[in-house]
């Protein structure tokens, strides 16, 4: 293959990257990534340094064992709204990669994930090392596999 040839596909291969990898980075990664937090807190509660939350005030949980609900970790669970409205908000180019912005998608997930999280003294949606990683790695199989699909199918 040509040099010029070669830089071509590569500038190419550049531009269809960075757009395509900006819409799976939101639409894919993200989603899977605000899921994988949300399944670790509603099912564990357990923060992104795999602690537990902070205990329920006792108000909390007689209210709450009043409706029949768990009362045996916090996952800050009432209605779920909050939870079903956890998302991943866009994607930035940086220049170490992408961030994946995480947060409520509507006004009211969005104050109730702030204000669970001042009140617990951490995010309550920050990922986990372990959440990170594993999103790395996926990227990192797709980059190469678009990578391996511009140089056999040109």
């Amino acid at each position: 293959m040509e040099l010029k040839i070669f830089i071509g596909k590569l500038e190419a291969f550049t531009r269809k990257f960075e757009d395509l990898m900006l819409r799976q980075v939101n639409e894919k990664f993200g989603k899977d990534l605000s899921a994988d937090i949300a399944m670790r807190v509603r099912e564990g509660g357990y923060n992104a340094d795999g602690e537990r939350f902070s205990p329920y005030s006792k108000f909390t949980l007689a209210k709450k064992a009043a409706k029949g609900k768990s009362i045996l970790y916090k996952n800050f669970e009432d209605t779920g709204d909050m939870w079903r409205g956890f998302d991943s908000l866009g994607t930035q180019k940086t220049t170490k990669g992408f961030t994946v912005r995480l947060g409520g998608k509507n006004n009211y997930s969005a104050t109730l994930i702030t204000k669970n999280s001042v009140r617990e003294g951490q995010s309550i949606i920050k990922p986990s090392e372990g959440e990170i990683k594993f999103a790395e790695e996926a990227l990192q199989k797709r980059f190469q596999k678009e990578l391996h699909n511009l140089f056999t199918n040109g």
